[in-house]
């Protein structure tokens, strides 16, 4: 699958985002075991309670004990590396550029649950900060109402992708569907509002960072 068929981009890469629908050949068994996850792990240490954050969501962290059950899973990312090495050498301006898979987790989303607007620019990894500078998220599960709300910092000249300073911010959203993929420069803000539903959305999230092929 070539990026270039796929993404769609914004005036002169000024909104560099990326939709792909149909981005993985076994979504259905990906979804499948995505939710035997949620059942497995849900009562465990394992889930995540953000109701105290204002955020009730539930998310599953890339831990070796899950993923390691659940290997499978790393077929998500297998099959997106392709596209997000092609989005880093477009990001970068760099041909040699690729992507390097940093950390991922899945998340799952219930009746009136939310996100709040954040960026993954920058995360805790391990007790140290690990910068980023792209965010795939893959979904398994959405509804007709679910959307992706996107935040576009203006830059200040001059125009740096690799070293964003920003100024203020443009607001746009990208509407969801089963086995797609949404890909953004990690400094985005992003986020989406409750929404009524009757099922989980259920997606994974995966963060890059920028690696040379030649050095």
């Amino acid at each position: 699958m070539s990026l270039e068929n796929k993404i769609e981009y914004g005036h002169v890469f000024a909104t560099p985002l990326a939709v792909v629908g149909n981005c993985l050949s076994d979504h259905e068994q990906m979804l499948s075991i995505a939710r035997d996850v949620h059942d497995q792990y849900r009562e465990t240490k394992h889930f995540i309670d953000n109701a105290a954050r204002d955020m009730p969501a539930v998310t599953y962290w890339d831990t070796p004990d899950i993923f390691g059950k659940y290997s499978s899973l790393n077929s998500i990312a297998s099959q997106l590396q392709p596209l997000v090495d092609q989005y880093a050498k477009r990001l970068s301006g760099d041909p040699q550029m690729t992507a390097i898979r940093k950390m991922s987790w899945l998340c799952y989303q219930d009746r009136n649950s939310f996100h709040p607007k954040h960026n993954h620019w920058a995360s805790l990894v391990d007790q140290a900060v690990s910068v980023h500078n792209i965010n795939a998220i893959v979904y398994l599960q959405t509804e007709s109402n679910d959307k992706l709300d996107l935040y576009w910092p203006t830059p200040i000249a001059p125009l740096s992708y690799a070293n964003p300073s920003f100024s203020s911010s443009r607001a746009s959203t990208v509407r969801l569907a089963n086995n797609s993929a949404v890909i953004i420069p990690a400094w985005v803000d992003h986020g989406c509002d409750a929404a009524v539903r009757t099922t989980t959305k259920i997606c994974l999230s995966v963060n890059y960072s920028y690696s040379k092929t030649n050095y």
